[in-house]
Parts: C-alpha cells; structure tokens; sequence
C-alpha cells in the first residue's frame, strides 16, 4: 500500500531481467496493471524504449548502482523526462536483481527548456536589434567626419569632435551587446589591443562635460 501510494515509479527485477514486482505509478506509466506486467521481460515492457537503458542494466547486473535521466516518447506523441535509480539486490554476496525506482521529472525539464528557447530568443532580439542600429550609427560617424572636413569655427569644430566621439562610443556599446550573444553561443574572441588610458578619461569627461 506504501509503494503504491508513492508518486515514483518502483518495480523490482531478478537476474534473468523479468518483472517480480511494480507499484501502481510504474503500471500507470507503462499503462499495463501491475499484476499483469509481472514475469514479462523488461524488453517487453520497455520496447524499443529498451535500447536507451540497456547499458545501464548491464552495468548494474554487474553489481555497480546507476542514477541517469532518459526521455520517452508515447504512442500519442508525447514526450516525458524521467531520473532513474537501479539499485542491485544483494543477499548473502549474491545478485538477486534489482530495485528500479524512477522519478518524473517532465514539469523540471521542459521549464528549463522554455527558459532556454526564451534566453535564445533574447540573444537573438539583441543581435538583430544591434545590427540594425550599427547602420544609421555608422552613417552618422561618416557624415560627422565629411562635416569636419568643411569650413567650421573653433566651436563647432569642438561640438563636432564630441559628436564624433559619442557616436564611436555608442558603437562600442552595441558591439559589447554583440559579444553578449556571442558569450552565450561560445563563440565569443578575446582581443589584446593597445589603448590610451588618457584618451578614454578625456572622452568621458567631454561626455559629462555640458551635463555638468
């Protein structure tokens, strides 16, 4: 009554790998009665299911206790994760068989699944949204540098170079959202470039500079 009151899936199997014992969770899962899977072969249970746990059973016929995750894919499509424990039962140094018990874990796995689609989708949005902005930012760099090649007093020169400045600065930010994306797929390169610790303090502070 305990067994057949847990949520896990429990079943026992002798050496000769045939059912001696399944709780009510386990018959619901291989949609059999409990009664009816005992003395059938865990082949004829698992079907071509089998092939994913077969290793496994070996290992653990050989005396070695095995924790792994597989999926299920059922007659209507539908997909199920599950955490698999195949304890062996030894009496007197001998191996009798083993204990199986098996957890649901679907609700765990497919949350985490959404929530990585939901992170790709993400990366994806900055990307394209980084690219796109990199055109007109790149365009207004340009025109900024024709304009600084025209006749312009000492103050709009100035203006101009800060323009100048703030733009590229807006580009390293988009390219930093860039590599973001590129973190997350792996694919991210490390550069070692030389740079002026004063150049960056002075473009800071031309930043700042009508703001404060």
């Amino acid at each position: 009554s305990i067994l057949d009151a847990a949520p896990s899936m429990i079943s026992y199997w002798d050496v000769n790998l045939k059912n001696r014992f399944s709780n009510r969770s386990f018959g619901k899962a291989v949609n059999q009665r409990p009664e009816i899977i005992i003395g059938k072969s865990i082949e004829q249970i698992f079907g071509n299911q089998f092939d994913q746990i077969k290793k496994y059973v070996e290992a653990t016929l050989n005396g070695q206790p095995q924790i792994f995750e597989r999926s299920q894919v059922f007659d209507d499509g539908s997909l199920a994760y599950y955490s698999e424990n195949f304890i062996p039962d030894y009496r007197k140094g001998r191996l009798l068989g083993f204990y199986s018990v098996s957890i649901d874990i679907s609700d765990i796995r497919n949350a985490e699944l959404k929530a990585e689609q939901a992170n790709l989708a993400k990366s994806q949005f900055l990307a394209n949204t980084s690219h796109e902005i990199r055109t007109p930012m790149n365009a207004i760099i340009g025109f900024t540098e024709l304009l600084k090649e025209t006749e312009l007093n000492a103050k709009q020169n100035d203006f101009l170079e800060k323009i100048n400045t703030a733009s590229k600065n807006l580009l390293h930010i988009l390219n930093d959202i860039l590599d973001y994306s590129k973190i997350e797929s792996e694919k991210l390169v490390i550069e070692k470039i030389s740079f002026s610790i004063r150049e960056i303090i002075n473009s800071t502070r031309d930043m700042f500079l009508m703001m404060a």
